[in-house]
């Protein structure tokens, strides 16, 4: 299922929710559904950073040791339950610093090879005038 087929079925449900007579929302049970619904509408960036083609172990290896929670990528039966174990809210922003940091350093090499490909073709562009001018004269 993709992320924003979740985000949507959440955002169904919270409307539901606010539908419903006044005096359910009193009861425990309505508290527990909105907290529910709420937390796994915060924790949908997470989820959609974590199943990023680009995560690696190393990536993985890092929400592991800011969260302390194992997660068995390897597993067969790895799924959207086991990463719902962890406690991905309550370090929410050292995993979003986590992705800043796997972004920053994609952005940098990204940047870094445009810069080396344009010098390069700088050079070669230069060198192919010079020889131009030299054959012309």
């Amino acid at each position: 299922m993709k992320i924003d087929d979740i985000n949507q079925v959440l955002q169904d449900l919270q409307n539901k929710c606010k539908k419903l007579p006044k005096g359910l929302k009193d009861y425990q049970a309505f508290e527990d559904l909105s907290k529910l619904l709420s937390d796994f509408t915060e924790t949908c960036p997470l989820l959609e950073m974590m199943s990023h083609k680009a995560m690696q172990q190393r990536h993985w290896e890092r929400i592991e040791g800011v969260t302390g929670h194992k997660f068995d990528i390897e597993s067969e039966n790895f799924l959207l339950k086991n990463v719902m174990q962890a406690p991905l809210l309550k370090f929410k922003e050292d995993i979003e610093v986590c992705f800043a940091y796997m972004y920053f350093i994609k952005l940098f090499w990204t940047l870094l090879l445009q810069h080396e490909f344009e010098n390069f073709h700088c050079e070669r562009e230069s060198k192919f005038r010079k020889l131009i001018n030299f054959t012309n004269k």
